[in-house]
């Protein structure tokens, strides 16, 4: 199943599969949360879809098993969420935040970045953070933020660098906002462009990774990409567009994308 946030109805989206979409159901959270008003970059975990309301300042959580809902605040401008296998919540925003569960307990601290805000950020494992910050870099750490590593984008990502997915291999694709293009940074922090200016590639705001294939929430074109690799090269593309052939529309400016299960 994907889940989809959808920035002009304000609700989250559970499609089946995206060769599939008439079976998608939209959630609303009810009045006692309050309305979604920026909704963002969703997380499945254990039955959870967790994401950023950046809006409101606040991670909100629903399982849809259930329809229950709840949310707890957060720094300013939360835009990225990742959990870890300890289910440890972390949040980028104007800094990077952890919080122990998806009940939001025991704020800390990661980094406060100031000027160079975190962009996105992913975990992989229980120790493993990538986190994208606005001058252009990437950082990683393998002990659970206490120390890390910068990776200059400079040469492949001339801008912020707004979505990140992390891979099976302990890689991770990050996006390139100015030049719509991908890159692929690899667990030895090789940096090479996978998915280039001439692609089409509209303003990425979110992305996952599963096997050899990479889902894009396109918000420029309004659409999901996917894509299929063999090594470092894209097979196979195809895309699920927004605006339906009647005019109306099953999502209408993406702001996220994540794949799991969450029934």
């Amino acid at each position: 199943m994907f889940v989809l946030t959808d920035l002009r109805h304000r609700r989250l989206l559970l499609v089946p599969a995206l060769d599939a979409p008439a079976g998608a159901l939209a959630r609303v959270p009810p009045a006692s949360i309050g309305p979604l008003t920026a909704p963002m970059a969703p997380v499945i975990r254990d039955g959870h879809i967790a994401l950023a309301d950046h809006g409101t300042d606040r991670v909100v959580v629903h399982t849809p098993s259930t329809n229950e809902w709840h949310a707890f605040p957060t720094g300013p401008w939360p835009r990225s969420i990742a959990i870890d296998d300890n289910s440890a919540v972390y949040v980028a925003g104007r800094r990077l935040e952890r919080f122990d569960d998806l009940d939001g307990t025991n704020p800390t601290t990661i980094i406060d970045a100031g000027a160079n805000a975190p962009m996105a950020v992913a975990a992989t494992g229980v120790f493993d953070l990538d986190v994208t910050m606005s001058d252009g870099t990437l950082r990683r750490s393998h002990d659970a933020g206490v120390t890390w590593q910068s990776v200059d984008l400079q040469g492949a990502t001339r801008t912020a660098p707004t979505a990140i997915a992390s891979t099976d291999d302990g890689g991770v694709f990050v996006s390139d906002l100015a030049n719509r293009r991908i890159v692929h940074v690899s667990a030895d922090n090789v940096v090479t462009t996978v998915i280039d200016e001439n692609s089409g590639l509209g303003l990425v705001s979110s992305m996952t990774a599963t096997g050899n294939q990479l889902v894009v929430a396109d918000i420029g074109w309004n659409r999901i990409r996917r894509y299929v690799f063999t090594l470092s090269e894209v097979v196979a593309a195809d895309f699920l567009n927004g605006r339906r052939d009647d005019g109306s529309y099953l999502f209408d400016r993406v702001t996220g994308i994540t794949e799991g299960s969450a029934k």
